[in-house]
């Protein structure tokens, strides 16, 4: 999914290095790409349903995001339909956007600071692909089940609930004060370096390990005569 450079707000133009664009991690390669089949999947298995609607005896039925189905037969699409529509477009993309960023906030805890902002500004990024991405396809949708025209009644777009954009910038900006207002920049070995690091140690300093061992033991052996 291409990139399209977000300028930044009034808010943070002066933060400098969190919005440059640092090193890509493993993280940001996955969510790209897992958004972009994200994408095709939505257009293929819930936009597509929705031309049930655009023939006699069609049968859509979807989900509707919220715990519930969307089911509609032999009942084309009008201004109701159009309303629900769009709000379950809605729905989806704030669910899609709240999920990003738990998923963020798991993978990249063990980064430094600065690599989980440069981390959070790609995924802003995504998203707002990703958003736009959806729009466009479910306009498409929309477009295709009115016939390219705004029967009676039927307004040309249909604004939802709420702004998926404003919501993105909204839990970016929270994670990102929350990052540049720590002072802590170290990372919390996990038990997996800790290991690593003895290896390295044992790997490095065999003889050393090998001669401390001997001392021990001689101590150990020697310790009951002394204490008779």
């Amino acid at each position: 999914m291409p990139h399209t450079p977000a300028a930044p707000s009034a808010d943070n133009r002066d933060l400098g290095p969190a919005f440059e664009r640092g090193p890509t991690t493993p993280f940001e390669l996955e969510v790209e790409d897992r958004l972009a089949l994200e994408a095709e999947r939505f257009a293929n298995e819930w936009l597509f349903k929705w031309h049930g609607m655009s023939y006699a005896g069609g049968v859509t039925d979807v989900d509707d995001f919220s715990g519930r189905r969307i089911h509609y037969e032999g009942i084309k699409y009008g201004p109701v339909q159009q309303q629900v529509f769009w709000d379950a477009v809605h729905r989806y993309l704030m669910k899609k956007v709240h999920e990003a960023f738990a998923e963020w906030q798991v993978a990249t805890l063990n980064y430094p600071n600065q690599m989980r902002l440069w981390s959070l500004s790609e995924l802003e990024r995504d998203l707002r692909d990703f958003q736009v991405k959806i729009r466009e396809l479910s306009m498409d949708t929309d477009q295709r089940l009115r016939g390219r025209r705004a029967p009676d009644g039927v307004s040309e777009v249909v604004a939802p609930r709420g702004s998926v954009s404003s919501e993105i910038a909204r839990l970016a900006k929270a994670q990102r004060t929350l990052l540049i207002g720590s002072k802590d920049d170290t990372v919390r070995p996990t038990r997996t370096a800790i290991v690593r690091h003895i290896d390295s140690f044992y790997g490095n300093h065999k003889g050393l390990v090998w001669f401390a061992g001997l001392i021990l033991a001689a101590i150990t052996a020697v310790l009951p005569f002394l204490f008779r």
